[in-house]
């Protein structure tokens, strides 16, 4: 597809991933997942991803997630938990 883009959802949940997985590939995009942030980095590095999902609140961050898309990322939309 032409508009389709590389994106990658780092969230610790599953359920959450699995939805955004199946809701963005719906128009054609490329999904790659990652449940932590370490995972998160590779992705990213190996992937080159057009725009990353980052889950605010992974267990496994030193730094907050913001911290981390500025450092390594063009293009990334921040989620904060709020159940």
């Amino acid at each position: 597809m032409e508009n389709s883009a590389v994106i990658l959802v780092v969230d610790d949940e599953r359920p959450i991933r699995r939805f955004l997985r199946t809701s963005l590939a719906m128009f054609g995009n490329t999904i790659h997942e990652a449940a932590n942030g370490q995972e998160a980095i590779q992705m990213v590095a190996l992937h080159h991803p057009d725009l990353v999902i980052l889950d605010l609140s992974l267990p496994d961050m030193e730094l907050t997630g913001g911290i981390i898309c500025k450092k390594r990322l063009s293009c990334c939309l921040l989620l904060w938990g709020c159940y």
